[in-house]
Formats: structure tokens, sequence, C-alpha cells
């Protein structure tokens, strides 16, 4: 870049925005969405058993291990719980600033001059609490409806939530890890940042159970989640969950939703302490 007249400051910070938002964003909402499974072995095996019917598929729109013929992003389960996991961790909070034009704006009542910086972050939106009730929980069901065994992701029904989930921007500056992949075409394609957990989700959830360590520091649950979490470690330990049905599906009556960790500050994705769990091997 430099031989091209940038600057070695400005080529350094170009170099960073292609590597650092494709790293530690992605890293830390998986982490965040597979400790908010650990929390939930009900939809975990729910999640399974859709990966199941769709045959285990490994692309967006391709055939599944199994036979099946459904990519996916035909796994509602899936698309919900990878989408809350990115709206909930909120791992790209940086300042967003734009320039205002010349001739300047009226923004909300207030004149705005040209040249002027406004800045926002996208985890203002993404934590509205009139977009997203109990914006600092995890859960998937805000966008299941209740059709078809709770498993029909909800569209027109949720315009404000469609109009603030914007954890990738929006406009031309939008994050480059959000654009559809060139080789994807049609209505299965999809950003990269998305395939990507995806991808890893559906990996770890069809090879693995998840759980909480028998040390979970449960202070963040109240208490009668606190009880009801140590019913389902001594279910584990005893082996005692068993393979699901075919036509097993959980309920938003048994799905516990899970509130955001402690974190440094309350703009960063740095939980104050260790997302762990543990994967035990179906």
């Amino acid at each position: 870049m430099t031989s091209s007249g940038l600057s070695p400051r400005a080529a350094l910070s170009e170099a960073k925005e292609m590597l650092g938002p494709g790293t530690d964003t992605t890293s830390a909402t998986l982490a965040h969405i597979l400790w908010a499974l650990a929390h939930n072995p009900a939809y975990q095996d729910d999640l399974f058993g859709d990966l199941a019917r769709a045959g285990f598929p490994q692309s967006m729109n391709g055939t599944g291990n199994g036979g099946g013929s459904s990519g996916l992003d035909a796994v509602p389960t899936l698309k919900a719980c990878v989408k809350e996991g990115v709206r909930w961790a909120g791992a790209a909070a940086a300042m967003l600033p734009r320039v205002v034009p010349d001739g300047g704006v009226v923004l909300e009542g207030v004149w705005v001059p040209g040249g002027t910086v406004v800045s926002s972050s996208p985890i203002w939106y993404l934590r509205d609490k009139t977009a997203f009730p109990n914006p600092d929980e995890y859960d998937p069901y805000r966008w299941l409806g209740e059709a078809d065994g709770g498993r029909r992701l909800l569209s027109s029904e949720v315009a404000l939530r469609d109009r603030y989930y914007i954890p990738f921007s929006k406009g031309s500056n939008v994050c480059i890890g959000a654009h559809p992949r060139p080789y994807d075409r049609g209505a299965a394609a999809i950003s990269f940042s998305y395939y990507e957990l995806y991808l890893a989700v559906s990996h770890v959830v069809r090879n693995f159970r998840i759980r909480l360590p028998a040390d979970v520091d449960e202070q963040l649950l109240p208490p009668e989640q606190q009880q009801q979490q140590r019913r389902q470690q001594r279910q584990y330990s005893r082996g005692l969950l068993s393979t699901i049905s075919a036509n097993y599906s959980s309920t938003t009556g048994s799905f516990q939703p899970v509130p955001l960790p402690p974190r440094r500050e309350w703009v960063a994705a740095v939980p104050t302490q260790k997302l762990a769990i543990v994967l035990e091997e179906r």
C-alpha cells in the first residue's frame, strides 16, 4: 500500500482494519454463543435435531452429509441462535464516525453544520429496549415465531428490530465481512462472517454436548435458575439426557434467557470472567 503513495501510518491503519475485525469479533461472538447454549441443553437438542433433519449441511445451499438437500440457511433455529449471539455479544462496539456533507443536515430537529463529525456505536442500537425487550439477555426465541413449532423466522412483524439490527454498521461503509461471498448466488447468498458462525456452531453442536463446568460461577443467575442449572448439571454428569427423538422440539417455556456476563466496559465485548464451557462428545 505504501508503494501507491499511502503513508505508513495510513497503511498500518488499513491493515488493522482488514485483519482485526475478522478475528476477535468472530471469536468473541462464538464464545458468547457457546456459553449461552451451555445454559440451555434443551435448545441444544432442538438445534441438533433440526440439523440432523437437514442432513447436517456443510454449506449454505449444498447437500448435507446425511443426504439432506437443505443448507445451513434453511435451519431457523441455527439462524436465530447465531443472529441473537451477534446482537447479544456486540463484538463490534467501536464508535463509527461519519462526516456531515456540505450544506449540513437537520437531525431530530437540530441543525448540524456540514463538516461536523457525528458518531455512534452499533451496540447502542443492539441494546435498544424498545427494539429488543430485555436486551441484555440472550434469547434466540425473539427471532422465532410461534407457528410451525416455533421454528419460523419472523419477518415483517419485526421491522423495528431489523432496522436496529446493525452489528456491521450500514451504508457504503458497512463491514466488508457483512458482504455476501462472491461465489454465493441467489437467496442463499450470505456474508462470510455469518457463514463462519453458522458452520462453527453447527459443527460443535453436531459433535458435542455443551455444558457448564461444575465450578461455574452462578452468581449471575437468579436463584430459581441457579437451582435449575444445578439440576441440569447433575443430569449431564449422570448421563440422563437421552438422545433426542425425531419429533422433539423445545418451547420458549423451557428456555432460560442468559444474562450478559460482566464486562470491562458497557460498550466492550471483553467479559471480566471466563466464559468456561465443557464439551462432551456425543
